[in-house]
């Protein structure tokens, strides 16, 4: 194989990974506190410039939670050990929003937009459900 099928084959791999990652631990709109932190932890490993929280949002949130339901997620985001607590902290009461500035110079320029919320649902339990199959349910 050649090494660029290889690179797509692990970016692949990896993005695979992440999104199991995520769905495994499902967070609501404005909840998503360990996602956030989690993808800008990650680009700014890759060298990006990462903007978070109130750095990206100044103005009013629509159907924002209600502080218990703000405190449930952030609580569960705070246990986990592979988190940057600096960062986490960036995304409090609801600012989970997160965007990377790669400057390659002049150019194109590419802008992706991901909506990070999750339904925290309860998925089947059956061997014939795949994620359950392969350790990955909400």
């Amino acid at each position: 194989m050649t090494s660029s099928v290889l690179y797509f084959q692990n970016i692949q791999n990896e993005m695979m990974r992440w999104r199991r990652l995520f769905h495994t631990y499902p967070e609501p709109a404005w909840c998503e506190f360990a996602t956030a932190t989690y993808i800008a932890q990650h680009l700014n490993e890759w060298g990006f410039k990462v903007y978070m929280g109130k750095d990206l949002i100044c103005s009013e949130r629509m159907n924002l939670p209600n502080q218990e339901q703000l405190n449930k997620f952030v609580s569960l985001a705070r246990k986990r050990q592979d988190l940057n607590k600096e960062m986490l902290n960036k995304t409090k009461d609801g600012y989970t929003a997160v965007a990377g500035v790669l400057d390659n110079g002049d150019g194109p320029v590419k802008v992706f937009r991901v909506d990070m919320d999750a339904l925290p649902i309860h998925e089947s339990q059956s061997n014939k459900h795949f994620p359950f199959l392969e350790n990955f349910t909400s």
